[in-house]
C-alpha cells in the first residue's frame, strides 16, 4: 500500500491533522490525504526505499523530499534543492554566507588543537563523535541480516551512517555524556 493519495476530501480545514486507524496514519490536507503504512514495530515504512521512522511527520518529509518531486525550495546560487525552507536557509548560511539574512554564529569544537566550527549543534555533534569519540562508532556499529546499519548497544536500525553517528550520544556511557568537554562537543550543554 505505502503512501497513497485520496482525493475528494472537500470541507477539510487547511491545517493538517493526523488521523490514525488500523495501523495507518493519515496526514490530511485539503484536498489530499497521505497514508503511510506501519510495520509490526509501529514504525512508518517508506514504500519506495528502506527508510523507516517512528515519527509520521519525518516520514512525510522524507516522502515529499525524496519520492514525490516536492523539492520546491531551490537555491538561486547553485543546483541545491530541498523540501523545506529551513533546510534551504541552512544551506545558504553554510554555502553562501554573503547572501544569508541570518546572523552566522559558529559553534567551535571544544577540543584543544581542533579548529572545526559548525553552524549547528548537530554538525558539531557529528564531527565530535567521528573525530574525537570514534571508539564508540567502532564499538557500537553493527549490521543487520539485510546489511542495514544497527546499534549494537540498543538494537536500533538506521538507513544511513550519519543518522547512526548522530544517535550514538544516546548509547554512550554516562561518564562520557557528563564530561564537560564531551557534553559541549555532543551538543548536550
Amino acid at each position: 500500500m505505502g503512501a497513497r493519495f485520496a482525493h475528494g476530501h472537500e470541507g477539510l480545514d487547511k491545517e493538517p491533522f493526523l488521523k490514525i486507524e488500523s495501523g495507518l496514519a493519515r496526514l490530511c490536507r485539503s484536498p489530499m490525504v497521505y497514508i503511510y503504512e506501519k510495520n509490526s514495530d509501529g514504525e512508518y515504512v517508506c514504500p519506495h526505499c528502506v527508510f523507516v521512522t517512528v515519527k509520521q511527520p519525518t516520514m512525510h518529509m522524507h516522502y515529499k523530499a525524496n519520492h514525490d518531486g516536492a523539492l520546491k525550495h531551490k537555491c538561486k546560487d547553485c543546483c541545491y534543492e530541498t523540501a523545506t525552507k529551513q533546510a534551504l536557509d541552512n544551506h545558504i548560511t553554510a554555502k553562501h554566507p554573503e547572501k544569508s539574512d541570518t546572523c552566522v554564529k559558529k559553534i567551535a569544537c571544544p577540543c584543544q588543537g581542533c579548529d572545526y566550527e559548525s553552524l549547528t549543534k548537530g554538525g558539531l555533534r557529528s564531527h565530535y563523535t567521528i573525530r574525537h569519540l570514534s571508539k564508540y562508532i567502532t564499538d557500537f556499529l553493527g549490521k543487520t541480516e539485510n546489511k542495514q546499519i544497527s546499534c549494537t548497544c540498543c538494537g536500533m536500525v538506521f538507513t544511513s551512517k550519519p543518522s547512526f553517528v548522530y544517535h550514538l550520544v544516546n548509547c554512550m556511557p554516562e561518564e562520557v555524556r557528563n564530561n564537560p568537554t564531551h557534553s559541549v562537543g555532543l551538543g548536550l550543554s
